[in-house]
């Protein structure tokens, strides 16, 4: 059946229900360009419900859609065709026709530079942000591109919608993502174009087809690994120092990580035969000229990607293993695995682990181990070369649900977590030790290279919603983003909510079916989230 078929018979049943509005709309665009907003976003409806369709799911990106849609808006506002309050209820119903398609991780994004740094917010960019708040779901996400030179008004309008607490705008750094596009083959002049897709993955509509949930590594299972070897003897220890167990981790993460990307690179070799897209491919730019599926390096960009989990959980761990083991020598490292793999003997040791230093309080010592592990994840899948794939393999740090999910099948670790609970989130510190505040949090985090985190990255924080009551804290807190943007910070995203809100909805659900909180990446409703996750968010530090 074609496309323009499709779109017909959506114009019939629009008229049995009385909507001449849609079905004429409909009439039109099943053969021709769009001609008003109107028609465009009747036409984005039904381009992606086909997709959604053919992938089975969600994790589509609608790219800049303040961009690609104000041309009609502006058309349509000038020839008197609409009011911008006409135009902001379309919004609103594009949105609230996005809504019902639930943990679904559509991502809209809005804001943004050009070329040359010069800030393309229009007005489409403040109904984006004030439809998020009419409608209050958990779909679309909304993601908004900062740049040095963005407005005052879409700063403003940013913060208000974050102030009522559903996580919304995600907030993206215009330099530090384009830099890191391009660090993955994007030239310039695309990578200024960057949209988000899914969580917080960088993408390049209508160029880059990237299996951004190709994979995900966990750390901490890593050094389960290790810690297992070294519990049964495996692994020659040399001279039984810090430096020779860390370099052991590095070996161990290595060969996880080389292993991995041989098979995303062969997988990606079989999507072709298994999992064609041929809708999804006529929407992308080269997929014509080169006769193939977009899954076949069909398109300009096609890259893959590998996502990292439990970072924080991780580098707070090899931080303990140096205090206990080697500086205050309170255990040995032979005993330490054993109590971690085996659980046996933890609780007496857990006080003296969750002592030690951890990533997120603007300790060097701790924060160069996250920046170092980092820098040479991202050199051994940025240098990776793929036999299947002509792109690049792409680091991402962001955990979605997951660091729950894996958490529950690693062991204890040094950094004094319990066994089979979630690890640390995203880029974000463990939950609940950020101890020296927000600005602390924000120098551990700059002190790590983002510019070559070319699938995303994620860093949560918490404020109580009396917090955005007084002016001066909210523009404390634009200024302290802008600082945090500055110093190489990729991307921020803010839960408003109390804790005391958090464990009412736990043990009631039913009255707090619409609360939405940001997770690590996404945003959703809080009591569809399992109890192990729903554990994490509330445990999370916040800032007041």
């Amino acid at each position: 059946k074609k496309f323009s078929d499709y779109i017909l018979e959506y114009s019939y049943e629009a008229s049995k229900c009385g909507n001449n509005k849609i079905k004429e709309s409909c009439e039109r665009i099943a053969h021709q360009k769009p001609y008003s907003l109107f028609d465009a976003i009747q036409l984005i409806i039904m381009i992606h419900e086909v997709l959604v369709s053919e992938s089975g799911g969600g994790s589509l990106s609608f790219g800049r859609i303040d961009q690609y849609l104000y041309p009609f808006y502006y058309n349509d506002i000038n020839k008197k065709i609409i009011t911008k309050d006409e135009a902001q209820k379309y919004i609103i119903a594009f949105f609230n026709k996005l809504s019902k398609f639930p943990l679904s991780w559509q991502n809209v994004t809005i804001g943004g530079c050009d070329s040359e740094g010069r800030d393309q917010s229009n007005d489409l960019t403040i109904m984006c942000m004030r439809a998020v708040s009419v409608i209050k779901g958990d779909q679309p996400q909304l993601s908004l591109r900062i740049g040095k030179n963005t407005d005052n008004k879409i700063w403003d309008e940013a913060v208000n919608l974050i102030s009522q607490g559903m996580g919304f705008p995600a907030l993206f750094n215009d330099e530090i993502a384009i830099a890191a596009k391009m660090k993955c083959g994007i030239s310039k002049s695309d990578a200024y174009n960057y949209a988000v897709m899914g969580c917080v993955e960088l993408c390049i509509p209508g160029k880059e087809y990237a299996h951004t949930e190709g994979a995900r590594l966990n750390w901490a299972k890593v050094l389960e690994e290790l810690l297992n070897d070294i519990k049964d003897n495996k692994i020659d220890r040399g001279n039984n120092s810090f430096d020779r167990i860390y370099e052991l981790y590095k070996k161990y993460l290595y060969d996880r990580t080389k292993k991995l990307c041989d098979f995303i690179d062969f997988a990606s070799g079989m999507f072709p035969r298994k999992w064609f897209v041929p809708f999804a491919s006529i929407m992308m730019e080269g997929t014509k000229e080169a006769s193939r599926d977009v899954t076949d390096n069909g398109t300009i960009y096609n890259n893959l990607a590998i996502n990292c989990v439990g970072i924080a959980t991780v580098v707070d761990s090899l931080q303990a293993i140096k205090e206990l083991v080697y500086e205050k020598k309170i255990i040995s490292i032979e005993k330490l695995a054993e109590v971690c793999v085996t659980g046996k003997g933890f609780d007496l040791y857990k006080e003296e682990m969750l002592r030690c230093k951890k990533y997120g309080n603007d300790y060097d010592e701790v924060d160069y181990i996250a920046a170092e592990l980092i820098a040479l994840f991202n050199e051994w899948v940025g240098q990776y070369k793929m036999k299947y794939r002509n792109g690049k393999i792409m680091p991402g740090y962001y955990s979605s649900y997951f660091h729950a999910d894996f958490g529950s099948k690693t062991c204890a670790t040094p950094d004094g977590r319990d066994g089979y609970t979630p690890l640390s989130p995203s880029l974000s510190a463990s939950s609940g030790k950020d101890k020296n505040g927000l600005l602390a949090l924000f120098n551990s985090a700059t002190k790590i290279n983002m510019s070559s985190m070319s699938n995303g990255a994620a860093l949560d924080i918490k404020f109580i919603p009396d917090f955005f009551n007084k002016k001066e804290n909210r523009k404390a807190l634009r200024d302290a983003i802008e600082v945090y943007f500055e110093k190489g910070g990729l991307e921020i995203q803010i839960n408003v909510v109390d804790k005391e809100v958090l464990m009412e909805a736990k043990a009631h659900p039913e009255e707090h079916m619409d609360l939405i909180v940001r997770v690590s990446g996404f945003s959703a409703k809080f009591v569809n989230l399992d109890n192990d996750l729903q554990d994490e968010i509330i445990k999370r530090t916040e800032m007041r």
